[in-house]
């Protein structure tokens, strides 16, 4: 699909001066700031998995748009109650609306992507799609995953489980915020990918969710730029591999926290694992938590 050049510098000075405004605005939050990182980080991951193709680099740039309207409206990142996708379908729509975006192929292109980044299973059917929009969310949701997994983890779980972004301890106080689930660790002992909305119940949970799309981009063809991810120096660690064996120790139970993150570090040094991962025994915790 050819592209407008004119066009994409229209939506690139948009979407840079909408980003330079949401820092702005949110320079005294934290989450914020580590949502403006991820953007940043995912730009220079998609032009060195792209080659700097510039609708990838744009749409990358919008992927996350919803985000900030989220953060207004519910004060975290929740997409249990308000799911960022649509969100940010709804900040396009009024930008559209004011004047400030035309309509175009370009533009529908990023409204897919910002629909289905991280969740092309809700594709209703894949030829419906503009041309070329399918390898564009399948290269944004990469780099989503990569960051998310690789980097940007190592900064907000810690914070996330402190202030119960997620809500977990509010749904579930009487469950121990450090226990893993018997259908959550199954997943991340052998590197599968699952739906954090249906099976995360704790922030132990969570924390083996985020670890696992980092064993993703390392079990696949994408395990060289991961690898490189997990070696920089990032949020006060020496690298996210570092980062992340602090994490286990402080989120998930201390029977557990060792042995996954040997799974992790298997993962990063071979790309597959070799051993049965250890099961867990006890599931007094989860008996009464339907999944």
């Amino acid at each position: 699909m050819e592209r407008d050049n004119q066009i994409l510098d229209k939506l690139e000075k948009w979407i840079d001066e909408y980003l330079a405004e949401m820092e702005k605005k949110y320079e005294n939050s934290q989450a914020a700031m580590d949502k403006i990182n991820h953007i940043k980080n995912t730009v220079i991951l998609t032009k060195r998995m792209t080659s700097n193709d510039r609708m990838s680099v744009i749409a990358t740039k919008f992927h996350d748009i919803g985000r900030f309207k989220q953060l207004e409206l519910l004060g975290s990142f929740n997409d249990g109650a308000l799911l960022h996708h649509n969100v940010g379908e709804d900040v396009i729509t009024r930008a559209v609306f004011k004047g400030e975006l035309d309509i175009s192929k370009e533009l529908n292109a990023i409204r897919q992507v910002i629909q289905y980044h991280g969740r092309q299973k809700f594709i209703p059917y894949k030829p419906e799609l503009d041309e070329g929009v399918s390898e564009l969310i399948d290269i944004v949701s990469r780099v989503d995953e990569i960051e998310n997994g690789c980097i940007g983890a190592t900064g907000y779980l810690i914070r996330e489980a402190e202030e119960d972004a997620k809500g977990y301890r509010k749904n579930s106080p009487d469950l121990d915020m450090k226990s893993v689930s018997p259908e959550v660790w199954e997943f991340f002992s052998k590197g599968e990918k699952f739906d954090k909305m249906k099976f995360c119940k704790t922030y132990a949970d969570y924390t083996l969710f985020a670890s696992v799309l980092a064993i993703q981009a390392l079990k696949g063809n994408d395990r060289e730029i991961a690898k490189a991810a997990m070696d920089l120096k990032c949020n006060g660690y020496e690298s996210a591999l570092d980062g992340y064996k602090d994490i286990f120790s402080k989120l998930i139970d201390s029977k557990y926290n060792e042995k996954a993150f040997e799974i992790l570090r298997e993962f990063y040094d071979k790309g597959q694992i070799d051993k049965k991962a250890p099961s867990i025994e006890n599931h007094e915790n989860h008996e009464s938590h339907d999944l």
